[in-house]
């Protein structure tokens, strides 16, 4: 009996780390999943999702993405490559003196938009908040790069989702981090 107790317990003691795991391994194959989503590569991209929502069955993220691919592949949608797309465009003069983030994104928005004659109107997402002001005097620079100095001086990390150019504070990215790290729901502390 005191042996089968004992079992009992440590075996109860390796289910948080094999939840851990089973995060762990869930996040991993969002990811790839996701990058997968946005290369249109929607049957390997489908794959790693399920994977991940299989890993954990509680994964919004993956749910959502999975949505969408599906929706994506039904549609025969193709995915726009945003940042070879600003890549194509070229800002014939920046000039930024202490100009918020959110004045620089409008700024740059507006700049493509009448430079492709309303073709391409830009997303951004800004995920989180920065107090740094942006400075810039640069002439005859592809939109990405304008974006990207934009992200860099400001405090961000520059992303692109498939919609998007996203702008991700380290705060929002830790807090992201976290989110795959935290325990799950019912399984706190005794």
């Amino acid at each position: 009996m005191r042996h089968s107790l004992l079992s009992f317990t440590f075996g109860l003691m390796l289910i948080p780390s094999l939840l851990h795991a089973d995060r762990e391994k869930s996040a991993t194959a969002f990811i790839q999943g996701k990058k997968a989503y946005q290369s249109g590569e929607y049957r390997e991209a489908r794959a790693y999702l399920l994977n991940a929502i299989k890993e954990d069955p509680t994964n919004k993220r993956a749910q959502e993405y999975l949505r969408h691919v599906q929706s994506a592949a039904k549609h025969g949608v193709r995915p726009v490559n945003l940042e070879a797309r600003l890549a194509s465009v070229i800002v014939r003069k920046v000039k930024f003196d202490d100009l918020s983030v959110d004045k620089a994104l409008a700024f740059l928005k507006a700049k493509v938009t009448e430079s492709t004659s309303g073709q391409l109107k830009p997303n951004f997402i800004v995920k989180g908040k920065s107090p740094n002001k942006i400075t810039l005097d640069l002439g005859d620079l592809p939109a990405s790069e304008v974006l990207r100095y934009i992200a860099e001086l400001s405090g961000y990390q520059l992303s692109y989702d498939p919609h998007a150019a996203v702008l991700s504070s380290k705060n929002s990215i830790a807090a992201q981090d976290q989110k795959f790290k935290a325990r799950p729901k019912g399984r706190g502390k005794n």
